[in-house]
């Protein structure tokens, strides 16, 4: 994921989220030129590994800080990242309450 995520940040190429984005996918938020496309939702859960390892606190910063500042705040302070558990947030959301951009 990360060698996607410094390709299009080198080149400045947007990227588009769009579908269902689940778990890693989440990480192509650290895209400098990302869009979120009209049928995109975006799912939040600990950072495992797998489903039977405990959540690492760890673990967790790391894949937050792949987010935004207003999303990382979001996602840890109501513990969506507690559990193997989905957290859906709309695309609607990501953009009016997290600040990422619509796809044009």
């Amino acid at each position: 994921m990360n060698s996607i995520i410094s390709q299009y940040n080198k080149t400045g190429e947007l990227f588009r989220i769009e579908g269902t984005c689940r778990s890693s996918c989440t990480e192509l938020l650290a895209i400098k030129h990302v869009c979120i496309e009209p049928s995109a939702t975006l799912q939040f859960h600990a950072a495992l590994a797998q489903p039977d390892q405990p959540v690492s606190g760890a673990r967790n910063r790391q894949m937050a800080s792949y987010y935004n500042s207003k999303l990382r705040s979001f996602v840890l302070a109501n513990h969506y990242m507690d559990s193997w558990e989905f957290h859906p947030i709309s695309r609607q959301d990501m953009i009016q309450r997290f600040g990422y951009r619509a796809c044009p």
